[in-house]
């Protein structure tokens, strides 16, 4: 399957290498001037705002391993009517701690065009707001967190640790088949 991979990696080294890993059939958008902790947030509404079809969002850390297991996960996404699916920021992830209810930018794929019905209606000046509506104490401690609020407040989606171990036609859980490391 081909896809887009978007990035707003810095580093050429590791772009090249993650870069490297994929499927040379896809298409390879770096975006660098999207920099900084505050950049995390505009890069992704751009993401949202300027293409269409099916995106995976990639730090230049991410590095894959099984691309046809990422196809699985896409395909699972448009059969099941997915907008969005990612790790959560919160219990998959030693040193990640902050929600269960926003994933984390290292690794995402987005449904585009299903976000776009409603993206018009986003408002992070609101990230109290939709953080609350999801948890108590909802955690905003990240520049996007208002925005994986808000898409958890309105589309459908699913965490990667749904995919921790693939599962077969019967939904007989195999052998742990990792697709990044």
């Amino acid at each position: 399957m081909k896809k887009t991979i978007v990035t707003r990696s810095a580093n050429d080294k590791l772009y090249n290498l993650s870069k490297s890993l994929w499927r040379d059939d896809n298409t390879f958008v770096r975006l660098q001037q999207f920099t900084g902790f505050h950049g995390a947030l505009t890069y992704l509404l751009h993401i949202l705002e300027n293409y269409n079809g099916i995106i995976v969002n990639a730090d230049e850390d991410f590095f894959v391993t099984n691309e046809d297991l990422i196809d699985q996960v896409i395909a699972d996404m448009i059969r099941n009517d997915f907008a969005y699916c990612g790790v959560p920021d919160k219990g998959v992830i030693s040193h990640r701690d902050k929600s269960f209810f926003h994933v984390n930018p290292f690794f995402n794929v987005f449904n585009v065009d299903m976000i776009k019905t409603k993206l018009s209606k986003f408002d992070n000046s609101k990230v109290y707001d939709y953080a609350n509506q999801c948890e108590k104490n909802g955690n905003v401690d990240e520049p996007f967190a208002g925005l994986f609020y808000w898409l958890h407040l309105n589309f459908k989606h699913a965490n990667f640790n749904r995919w921790h171990k693939y599962r077969d036609k019967h939904q007989r859980q195999t052998d742990w088949h990792p697709f990044m490391v």
